[in-house]
C-alpha cells in the first residue's frame, strides 16, 4: 500500500493518493504521520478545511516539539491560504515559538519571514520589517541572506521609502549572485575557486570602515 502511495503522489495524482491514504487513515486514526500526511494532500489539491482538520488530528497526536513546530507551520500556511491571516499569525508564532526553544535555526528562519508576509498584508510593515531583520540575522549562507534583501527592499518599496529599497534589491542580487557562483564552482569540482568565492563573501560581510 505505501509503495502505490508514493507512486502516486510522485505523480501528483492527488486524488488516488487521497484515496488511499484515507484507507490508510481508517487503519491508524490515531496516528501523528497519517494525518499529516493526508492534511498535506488535502492542501495541495486546495482543499483547505479538510487540510485544517487533519492537521489538527495531527496536533493531538503529537509526541514532541519537533512534530509541533512542522504542524502549527502547516495549520498557519492552510490558514494563510483561506485568507485568515490572524489564524495564520498564530500558528506561525506557536511554530516559532517551539522552533526557537529547539535552536531549529531553519525552522526560525521560515517563520520568521512567515510572519513578516502576515504583517505585511495586513498594512504593519514596520511589523513586517522587523521580522525580516531578524531573519536576515540568522542567515548564514547567502542564499537566504538574498532572499531576506529582497523581502525587506519590496517592503521599503510598500512603504515609498525607494532608495533603501534599491540598496536592499542590490544586495540581494550580489548575494544570489555569490551564492550561485560558489554552488556552480562547486558542482564542476573546482574546490580552490570555490574556497576564493568563499573568502570573497567573508571580505563582504566585513563592516565598512
Amino acid at each position: 500500500m505505501l509503495n502505490e502511495y508514493f507512486n502516486y503522489l510522485a505523480t501528483k495524482n492527488y486524488q488516488s493518493t487521497i484515496k488511499l491514504e484515507e484507507q490508510i487513515v481508517n487503519l491508524y486514526p490515531e496516528s501523528f504521520e497519517a494525518n499529516i500526511y493526508m492534511g498535506r494532500l488535502y492542501y495541495r489539491s486546495g482543499q483547505f478545511d479538510l487540510a485544517l482538520e487533519n492537521f489538527k488530528k495531527a496536533e493531538m497526536y503529537a509526541t514532541n516539539k519537533k512534530g509541533l513546530v512542522a504542524i502549527y507551520s502547516l495549520l498557519g500556511s492552510a490558514y494563510h491560504l483561506k485568507g485568515d491571516l490572524e489564524n495564520a499569525l498564530l500558528y506561525f508564532s506557536k511554530s516559532l515559538r517551539f522552533a526557537e526553544e529547539l535552536g531549529d535555526r531553519s525552522s526560525e528562519l521560515a517563520q520568521l519571514n512567515n510572519i513578516a508576509l502576515i504583517f505585511r498584508k495586513e498594512g504593519e510593515l514596520d511589523k513586517a520589517l522587523n521580522y525580516l531583520e531578524k531573519s536576515l540575522e540568522l542567515a548564514t549562507n547567502e542564499n537566504d541572506k538574498a532572499s531576506r534583501y529582497n523581502n525587506i527592499a519590496v517592503v521599503y518599496s510598500d512603504k515609498g521609502e525607494y532608495a533603501k529599497a534599491i540598496d536592499y534589491f542590490k544586495k540581494a542580487i550580489e548575494s544570489y549572485t555569490q551564492y550561485k557562483a560558489y554552488e556552480t564552482f562547486k558542482s564542476i569540482g573546482a574546490k580552490a575557486e570555490a574556497r576564493m568565492v568563499l573568502i570573497d563573501l567573508s571580505e563582504l560581510e566585513q563592516p565598512q570602515t
